[in-house]
């Protein structure tokens, strides 16, 4: 997805002296400046409290800000990064410098993170971070569900499907749906929320399916039943799930249902583990960073 980025054009080409940074974190009340190179990939933080010890020296923010990238540019680990720009509201423009200090762009939080995310080792390149384990939270969901990517490649399965239509998770991954299902509709038409089914037969077997697009993504869901229907009080819900909240759910379309489900699930294990975020991220099997940005996209608040 293209970000919606604003440009600000520079009159020069030559290289900032530190004073004009330092100019920059009073001009627009932030604590830290990303850095990126010409590629747009992220190399790094300057950050406020580091150039202001040193600003009582007028020699020093006379000098390059080359002395800033040799000095002060903090490369951040993942956990850094989101403690650093967790104070930033959503819709904060900042100022993100090249590495002559120039102003390149103005981005609000979410493009810096997807630069990011981009760019870690940790996380898959195809994937922005509202994708980054997300699945594995899906895994037990009791619904025969696949996702597909852009290309008809599977990118996950619920433990449901590879349980009912025998699949092994490793054979599955990564493999072009119609290896499995030769005749499967790769058209994805977005359906509404009483969907269409479509018929197929797996290993002697009629199989129905509906195909839902995901927001904010290429991917799509297939969910797999064994009659046209879906029964959403037993297929989608466990029993025990109360009737106001089948109710409710019930009025929302998948992805918000699965987002929904999502929420529920941290919200009480992090109940559960009294905030304590590393414990829940192991109990969620998701890196702690990725938690804290969950809580963060949910607006999950802590409740003493």
């Amino acid at each position: 997805m293209k970000e919606n980025i604003t440009f600000e054009k520079k009159e020069t080409s030559k290289t900032a002296k530190i004073a004009d940074i330092i100019r920059l974190f009073f001009k627009y009340e932030i604590d830290f400046i990303p850095v990126i190179d010409s590629k747009n990939s992220f190399k790094g933080l300057i950050l406020k409290n580091d150039l202001i010890d040193n600003s009582g020296d007028l020699s020093f923010i006379e000098k390059s800000f080359t002395l800033v990238l040799q000095n002060f540019l903090k490369v951040p680990n993942e956990s850094e990064f989101l403690q650093i720009i967790s104070k930033i509201k959503e819709e904060t423009e900042f100022p993100v410098i090249n590495l002559k200090g120039q102003v390149v762009h103005l981005w609000q939080k979410k493009n810096l993170l997807n630069v990011f995310y981009g760019i870690s080792k940790s996380i898959s390149k195809t994937e922005t971070p509202e994708d980054v384990n997300f699945h594995n939270l899906l895994y037990n969901l009791p619904l025969k569900l696949i996702i597909l990517n852009s290309k008809n490649k599977i990118i996950f399965a619920t433990k449901l499907f590879l349980e009912k239509l025998d699949f092994k998770k490793e054979l599955l991954l990564n493999q072009n749906i119609t290896k499995f299902f030769p005749k499967i509709n790769t058209e994805r038409i977005p359906n509404s929320f009483y969907p269409k089914f479509y018929k197929i037969k797996y290993q002697h077997k009629d199989w129905y399916y509906t195909i839902f697009k995901i927001e904010d993504s290429s991917q799509y869901a297939y969910i797999f039943t064994e009659s046209e229907n879906i029964n959403f009080d037993s297929e989608i819900f466990p029993r025990n799930e109360t009737k106001e909240i089948e109710t409710q759910k019930l009025k929302e379309p998948l992805p918000e249902i699965i987002e929904n489900r999502e929420k529920e699930i941290i919200e009480k294990t992090l109940k559960e583990t009294d905030w304590n975020i590393s414990e829940a991220s192991r109990i969620l099997k998701i890196p702690r960073q990725t938690l804290q940005y969950k809580i963060s996209k949910y607006k999950i608040k802590f409740n003493e």
